[in-house]
């Protein structure tokens, strides 16, 4: 038995309040009141259509040729027109609007909203009748006849409707064109790519609250994605120049031709699929390689997993680290957890003591990079990466400072001058300018026997260490200078 609606349901009174501010109506009188600006579709409608409530288009196509040469509005002839929106609001429909003929039309030189009227229930859209048999073409090139531009952009505003097909933009490079396309659910969106690339000022774009399954834009475009689901790639064969991400997720992978900047966001954000960019920098969410920037990659409080490349800096903060190998110029890790092996290339990467020792027994790899930990041997031991021949050697933190033997160029720590049998006595001379901060350490342990051995800085008187023990010297930057804090017998 099919239930009467009542208008004590608060969905049927919100469908109804939203109907009546589009449309004008106070709901109070026995016609409704209609705006000059707003056309109205409903595809159930079987009388001579003139848009407004009484008498709306039966199809959105219907109301969109309304703006073409011939039509009831016609091509804008002044500034101040095309300025101006205009709003269609679509109706639900019983099945939906599939007798579009496949294509919807957007007029170029207009400011356009295409919003379905929808109550809020939380349905899917085609099962309130918001879904539409066609794919959006929206040509901003000029329109002839005497048409005048809008005084700033034109604009393509799509709202609560979910489209068969994709969405494509261009035009003539004479007017910026605007595109948002939004979503009170994720039903609502594109079955078809979202792709402005053959427009050259097809710019801002942004999706909210939709799904899509790719984008492709022209490559000075700035694309705002906010709750949205992406599918697939974006920017495949046509990146933008900007993307902005706050929450949703991206498939990928995502090629960007400047930046991307994500989050923080109110729903989960994740890029899945790898991201090419110029510059990345994310807040939240999680985002999985290969992760490829020319400039930054800057991540807060993510999850990063898989393979990071940086042509520079590689900086991460409070991040959880999956396995992958990363390359960067120069790297930092503060507060992070590493849950997987990380290898390292050539570089140098600073961690603090509780993100290296994490690194350190989830199997990080050292390779050919340089490790500094901030506070040096006593917040993590970063052991040297060749042991101390029974020679006369000089030492530095990153293995960087003037003067360092080359053997020991990836610096350390710590460092071991294994067991053997001195056939003089030797020196080990630890330098400055090797990226030491105050407050850092630096630990050598002597095995050797026989001769003594003289542990010293540049700075510091030398410290004679003794000829048949195991020995330990930790010097510790006070000043700017290495100096002498800690010796011992035992092997740290």
């Amino acid at each position: 038995m099919r239930r009467a609606v009542q208008m004590t349901d608060p969905e049927v009174q919100n469908l109804w309040a939203l109907v009546r501010r589009l449309l004008g109506s106070s709901g109070g009188g026995s016609s409704l009141v209609n705006l000059s600006r707003v056309l109205v579709v409903d595809g159930g409608f079987t009388g001579t259509p003139t848009g407004n409530i009484e008498a709306p288009y039966p199809t959105i196509g219907a109301a969109l040729a309304q703006f073409q040469v011939g039509g009831s509005i016609g091509v804008p002839l002044t500034a101040e027109d095309a300025q101006s929106l205009y709003v269609i609001a679509v109706m639900p429909c019983l099945g939906g609007y599939t007798s579009e003929g496949g294509t919807l039309t957007i007029p170029a030189w207009r400011n356009i909203v295409l919003s379905g009227v929808w109550g809020g229930s939380g349905f899917a859209g085609s099962e309130l009748g918001l879904n539409v048999s066609a794919t959006a073409i929206w040509d901003n090139s000029n329109p002839g006849h005497g048409a005048v531009p809008p005084t700033s952009l034109a604009s393509l505003t799509i709202d609560n409707l979910a489209l068969s097909g994709g969405l494509t933009g261009s035009d003539d490079n004479t007017v910026f064109g605007a595109v948002t396309f939004t979503g009170q659910t994720l039903a609502f969106g594109l079955g078809g790519a979202f792709d402005t690339s053959a427009g050259q000022r097809m710019t801002p774009l942004s999706l909210r609250g939709v799904s899509v399954p790719s984008i492709d834009t022209g490559g000075t475009a700035a694309l705002t994605t906010t709750d949205a689901d992406v599918s697939g790639t974006i920017g495949a064969a046509h990146p933008p120049g900007i993307l902005t991400v706050n929450g949703g997720n991206v498939q990928g992978p995502v090629t960007v031709t400047a930046s991307v900047e994500a989050g923080p966001a109110t729903r989960p954000l994740s890029f899945d699929g790898g991201v090419t960019t110029g510059s990345i920098t994310q807040e939240g969410g999680s985002i999985t390689g290969p992760i490829v920037v020319s400039a930054f990659f800057g991540a807060t409080g993510s999850a990063v997993d898989g393979d990071v490349t940086s042509a520079d800096v590689l900086d991460l903060v409070d991040c959880q680290i999956g396995s992958g190998t990363h390359a960067a110029s120069t790297g930092s890790y503060r507060g992070c957890t590493f849950i997987g092996e990380v290898t390292l290339s050539a570089g140098t990467y600073t961690f603090d003591g509780p993100s290296y020792r994490s690194f350190f027994y989830a199997g990080g790899v050292q390779g050919p990079a340089v490790i500094l930990v901030e506070g040096g041997y006593q917040a993590g031991a970063v052991s040297a990466q060749a042991t101390l021949p029974d020679a006369d050697v000089s030492i530095s933190l990153n293995g960087q400072a003037p003067g360092t033997t080359p053997a020991f160029a990836q610096g350390g720590n710590r460092y071991v001058m294994p067991l053997g049998t001195a056939s003089t006595v030797r020196t080990i001379s630890i330098l400055t300018g090797g990226g030491e901060k105050e407050g850092d350490t630096i630990c050598v342990v002597i095995q050797l026997q026989g001769q003594p051995v003289r542990v010293m800085s540049v700075f510091a008187s030398s410290v004679s260490m003794g000829a048949s023990e195991l020995l330990t010297a930790i010097f510790r930057v006070t000043g700017g200078e290495w100096t002498p804090e800690n010796f011992g017998l035992a092997l740290p």
